[in-house]
């Protein structure tokens, strides 16, 4: 049954219009989707299992692990209506203008997060 449940939620991550990681209390990136994987560059899989620091820079990180503390410690706090804007980290090492939509997800009583993930156009300083 659990593989049946974790085959449906790829099919799903793969379908949407938008590119999703989902992400564990501690940061790891549990499963994402294909359009994520083409935004950082990395092949089928590739992204499963990295810790979600290693897709922004290192100027970025405070804030991203700032947004996950508080998501989890209060997810009616977080929004995806305001996402975070950021630099993400290509595979090969090259940055781009990023933003990530964090949305909270109660799982077996912990705090997920869904998050969306776009590259964004430079509208001012970020992270």
């Amino acid at each position: 049954m659990k593989e049946e449940a974790l085959s449906r939620l790829a099919r799903f991550m793969d379908d949407v219009p938008a590119a999703l990681l989902l992400v564990s209390p501690d940061g790891v990136i549990e499963r994402a989707g294909v359009r994520a994987e083409v935004v950082f560059g990395y092949d089928r899989g590739a992204l499963d299992g990295l810790h979600i620091r290693e897709l922004v820079s290192n100027r970025s990180q405070p804030a991203l692990d700032e947004t996950l503390a508080s998501l989890c410690e209060d997810p009616r706090s977080s929004s995806s209506e305001d996402p975070l804007a950021l630099t993400g980290l290509h595979k090969d090492g090259s940055e781009f203008p990023l933003r990530l939509g964090l949305n909270p997800s109660r799982v077996a009583g912990s705090i997920w997060a869904w998050v969306t993930v776009a590259e964004a156009g430079d509208r001012g300083r970020r992270a």
